[in-house]
């Protein structure tokens, strides 16, 4: 038995799909959002200053990376608007699953995979892995400039 539409989510081919206005989604991006705002500054930094990276903020910039990553899996699970022109307010008055957003886990990570998926796993598994010791790795951290529009 499937589960009610509900506000927060939509029950889909065996998963739960979020809504891009879902409580669990927006208390997310409260959470991530200055985080990766926090690491861009830190990585321009480090990278314009050539500085090194020594053992409690190399620490932190591996959660970072942690979050960024666990972001790109949230990415998977959210719905894409049918139009992206629309705006906040436009997403927030829809009550229909098929009115203004596309809840197929399919599309959604093929629109994903066309997009930014590239970008945000060089951005932050080759860090992950050498743990933020390798310098010529950090660089790949500047592919997370590319989600400055989200952030403004």
């Amino acid at each position: 038995m499937e589960p009610e539409e509900s506000l927060l989510s939509w029950y889909t081919n065996g998963r739960y799909v979020y809504r891009p206005t879902s409580f669990q989604v927006m208390a997310w991006s409260l959470i991530a959002n200055p985080l990766m705002f926090t690491q861009l500054f830190a990585t321009t930094t480090v990278l314009a200053f050539r500085l090194e990276l020594l053992g409690r903020f190399s620490m932190v910039e591996s959660f970072f990376d942690l979050v960024m990553f666990v972001d790109i899996l949230i990415t998977f699970l959210t719905a894409i608007p049918y139009d992206d022109k629309l705006s906040f307010s436009d997403l927030l008055e829809s009550k229909s699953v098929d009115e203004k957003f596309d809840v197929n886990m399919y599309r959604i990570g093929k629109r994903y995979m066309k997009g930014l998926l590239l970008f945000d796993l060089l951005g932050c598994v080759p860090s992950l892995f050498t743990l933020n010791m390798v310098s010529s790795v950090y660089v790949l951290k500047m592919f997370k400039l590319l989600h400055m529009n989200e952030l403004f």
